[in-house]
C-alpha cells in the first residue's frame, strides 16, 4: 500500500505522542487493544487506522481527536503510562 500524506502525518503524530509520554510501542498497543506488529506498522506509515481506532488512541493520548490527523508537534496532556481504562471504555460501544 502506498504511502500518503494522511497516513505519514498520523504516523508521525501517534509516534511523536507516544515517546512524549514515555510510552513503549507494547504500552500503546496493550491500551488501545491492537497488536504490536500493528501498531508498528502505523507508526512506520505503512498502513491506514480502522476509523474505530482514532477514537481509542485519542483517549490513551488524552487528546482530541483532531489532534490525531492534524501535521504538528503535538504533546500528550499528561506523561506517563497509558490508561488503559480509558483505553478500554474507548472501545466499548456506544448503547
Amino acid at each position: 500500500m502506498p504511502r500518503t500524506p494522511a497516513r505519514e502525518v498520523f504516523a508521525a503524530n501517534i509516534r511523536r505522542l507516544r515517546t512524549a509520554a514515555g510510552w513503549t510501542q507494547e504500552q500503546l498497543a496493550e491500551a488501545v487493544g491492537v497488536d504490536l506488529r500493528y501498531l508498528q506498522r502505523l507508526e512506520s506509515g505503512v498502513i491506514d487506522a480502522k476509523l474505530s481506532l482514532l477514537d481509542r488512541f485519542a483517549s490513551a493520548f488524552e487528546v482530541d481527536l483532531r489532534e490525531l490527523v492534524v501535521a504538528g508537534r503535538l504533546v500528550p496532556r499528561r506523561p506517563g503510562r497509558p490508561s488503559t481504562a480509558r483505553a478500554a471504555a474507548a472501545r466499548k460501544p456506544a448503547k
